[in-house]
């Protein structure tokens, strides 16, 4: 991944900037990360319930026989 060093050589201003920039993109990165998370999460949740629920209909027909 490339890293803008913004202290070599460049005018103080634009290295404030580049690292203001560089927070924001962390920033961004982070809460796109969280959300990948949480929609993973969500997915695995109702996979779960769906399997919860076919163990307990195939249960509830094998004790009506």
């Amino acid at each position: 991944m490339f890293r803008f060093n913004a202290t070599i050589g460049t005018h103080p201003e634009l290295s404030s900037l580049m690292q203001e920039i560089e927070q924001k993109r962390e920033h961004r990165l982070h809460i796109a990360d969280m959300g990948r998370k949480y929609k993973t999460d969500i997915a695995q949740s109702a996979y779960d319930v769906s399997v919860y629920q076919a163990y307990c209909t195939f249960q509830a027909s094998n004790t009506q026989k």
